[in-house]
């Protein structure tokens, strides 16, 4: 099968991938082969279980269906052993599954990886019997972020670099030169306000138009008779009667409801019922369920339509539209009480749903 090689970016938008925590930097990747449009399916699996494969993706070519393995390395220097042990571990679960062998293994990284280091991993990945890997660098991922305003608002939003902060060699914007900018804004603006509070600037601007002198008749007729005496009224103060606690509003995706005592087997009975309560799709993609004792439910690719409706079992079964499976072992949820938490793809935390102990 001909590999399809990832396109070359000819230019270059400096974003601090650094900043990123590890889980951040697997998810901007993930969205970015998401919403890049050259793939049909794209699935998120991260974490220490990920069989040496962040994220997997496929595709249509004139030769068949490619299966991309995407590894993610938010490190400062990627050496060649680094290379050699995800290389190992995709080699490893390609002998035990035969659908497991990707067409096309790149290596995503927030650094440069040195040419030595890509050498020999091609060396070490032909002995293994796996395809050559490519590399997505910082030139790479700046690119793909240029082509997807919405993922560089999402995941870059929080850490702007001021406009025209650039560095005269290479017309980047330089950590050094942005927080002088920064300074500066912050000291003007203080001296604005204290300046207000001392009366140097004036808040009301004097109307030019002169104010006409009346004579104690035209005033009398202007303003009419004195007022009357004002009788004080007593104040009653009025006793705090305790009520409902206001219910929050509806967010996008609610908890319905947590099956947590079937009749019969837990784990054959237990679910959480989900509902879009909009009327759009929502892209419940890498979010997560969990209960008070950390077991965590982690939606695979999946769009929820509509006003629909999906049950997360807490079983093992095939993923549809309307049922998704936990594959846990036994019931988890306790039938004394318990707390359903649903959090977006970032970790924060959406909803959540506690039936009494």
């Amino acid at each position: 099968m001909t590999q399809s090689q990832p396109a070359t970016p000819a230019t270059r938008h400096p974003h601090h991938f650094e900043d990123l925590s590890p889980d951040d930097f697997e998810r901007l990747v993930y969205w970015l082969v998401r919403r890049c449009g050259e793939f049909d399916a794209v699935q998120w699996y991260g974490g220490a279980r990920d069989k040496g494969r962040d994220v997997v993706a496929y595709k249509h070519t004139a030769t068949g269906r490619e299966q991309w393995t995407i590894q993610c390395k938010r490190y400062q220097c990627v050496a060649f052993p680094t290379l050699r042990d995800e290389l190992d571990k995709l080699a490893e679960h390609a002998r035990k599954e035969a659908d497991f062998a990707p067409d096309v293994i790149v290596f995503a990284t927030a650094c440069a990886v040195p040419p030595a280091a890509k050498d020999r991993a091609a060396a070490h990945a032909r002995e293994l019997g796996l395809p050559e890997p490519y590399y997505w660098g910082r030139l790479e991922l700046d690119e793909m972020l240029k082509r997807q305003p919405q993922t560089e608002e999402q995941f870059f939003s929080r850490r702007p670099i001021p406009t025209g902060v650039q560095d005269t060699l290479g017309g980047e914007a330089t950590p050094g030169g942005a927080r002088i900018a920064i300074w500066v804004a912050v000291i003007g603006a203080v001296a604005a306000i204290v300046a207000a509070a001392i009366g140097i600037l004036p808040d009301v601007v004097p109307d030019a138009t002169p104010t006409p002198t009346l004579t104690p008749a035209q005033t009398a007729t202007a303003t009419g008779p004195p007022p009357s005496p004002t009788v004080p009224t007593p104040t009653v103060a009025t006793p705090t009667v305790p009520g409902p606690t206001p219910t929050p509003p509806l967010t996008a995706i609610e908890i319905v409801h947590v099956e947590y005592d079937p009749e019969g087997s837990d784990l054959e009975g237990e679910y959480v019922l989900l509902r879009n309560t909009t009327e759009v799709d929502q892209d419940l993609t890498a979010w997560t369920i969990e209960d008070e004792d950390g077991h965590v439910f982690r939606f695979p690719s999946f769009m929820l339509g509509p006003r629909a409706t999906v049950n997360v079992w807490t079983r093992t079964g095939e993923n549809t539209e309307e049922d998704l499976y936990w594959r846990y072992g036994r019931g988890l949820w306790d039938n004394d009480g318990d707390t359903a938490t649903l959090k977006d793809y970032r970790g924060e935390t959406v909803v959540t749903f506690t039936y009494p102990r």
